[in-house]
């Protein structure tokens, strides 16, 4: 008998049901067999008699039945490792852990960096007040000037008139007082611009009592340049001023109206001197920042043995006397 006779295209040669095959279709157009579209298992062909193969189409329900077997035939591994791929319990915590000794390196790190951008926006303020200093000795036949306090009211309040400018009088509680910066020595140099705020964070501490509505100067004058409103002080006698200073980070240690003895806070301060407490303020990591007469500036440490010790931590100090007396 012929292999023609032997095998119907048209039936399962496994199971000999309808296979569906379109070649074996009686229509005219022959579409595409649904098992073309398949790519069938060796071991299922296998099954198939070999005078059988490329002759019928296996049926749907034996490839699903096939597929049905082998599921259930294949050990647990296989099927866990045809699922999609993700992290488990502890590769995950493996990874947080890193994240989390990066970032233990990398926020000091970054702390550092922002004092260190915060100190150069203040060594940049001390050196435009130099200059203007430089530019106001020019052209006042190289006198300093005063570093205050003249009583002066203005607008029928009574105030006080400083180097940086007016201030209202002690009549009115710290930290209500208004002030106007246009009426300082310095003002027309400097435009009116914010050189005279550092931008250390210690003005953000609950330990910070203003004088005025807000912080109005950070930085001190060198009383010894112009003692209040009595003598002027010719600049042409600083022998050293490269070693004298101008300006510098100043703040002194408050214990009275908003603050007491055993409850000290820390005030700006807008004058360096010997004489009474400690005004020095050594924010930028336990250093000053200084200008000096030359317009140059330095960093400074506190000088030994005058950390005031009524509020140690607002590092408040006294500099060197070699660089703030003059002849």
């Amino acid at each position: 008998m012929s292999l023609s006779l032997q095998c119907n295209p048209s039936e399962c040669p496994l199971c000999g049901a309808a296979n569906e095959c379109q070649l074996c279709s009686p229509a005219t157009y022959k579409g595409t067999c649904w098992c073309a579209r398949l790519e069938m298992p060796e071991a299922l062909l296998a099954r198939v008699p070999e005078a059988s193969r490329n002759r019928a189409c296996i049926c749907r329900k034996c490839v699903e039945a096939f597929h049905a077997q082998q599921e259930l035939l294949d050990p647990a591994p296989s099927r866990a490792a045809r699922r999609p791929s993700a992290f488990t319990l502890i590769e995950l915590l493996v990874v947080i852990a890193i994240i989390a000794i990066l970032a233990a390196m990398l926020l000091p790190v970054l702390a550092k960096s922002r004092l260190s951008a915060q100190r150069a926006v203040c060594e940049s303020n001390l050196r435009q007040l130099a200059i203007a200093t430089l530019l106001y000795w020019g052209d006042n036949h190289e006198n300093c000037f005063y570093y205050g306090s003249t009583v002066l009211s203005k607008g029928g309040v009574a105030g006080n008139l400083w180097w940086f400018g007016w201030l209202q009088g002690t009549s009115v509680p710290e930290g209500q007082r208004v002030y106007d910066l246009s009426l300082g020595v310095l003002y027309p140099y400097l435009h009116g611009n914010n050189v005279r705020l550092c931008p250390s964070p210690v003005w953000n501490s609950p330990l910070f009592q203003p004088k005025g509505t807000n912080v109005i100067f950070s930085y001190g004058y060198n009383e010894y340049l112009g003692p209040l409103n009595t003598k002027t002080y010719p600049s042409t006698q600083v022998k050293t001023p490269a070693q004298t200073v101008l300006f510098a980070d100043a703040a002194v240690v408050d214990t009275f109206q908003n603050a007491s003895p055993s409850n000290p806070k820390f005030q700006e301060f807008y004058y360096l001197d010997l004489n009474d407490l400690p005004n020095g303020h050594f924010r930028h990591s336990q250093q000053a920042n200084v200008a000096f007469c030359d317009g140059h500036i330095g960093l400074e440490k506190m000088a030994a043995g005058t950390l005031d010790p009524r509020l140690p931590s607002a590092n408040i100090g006294e500099f060197r006397p070699e660089i703030l007396t003059v002849p």
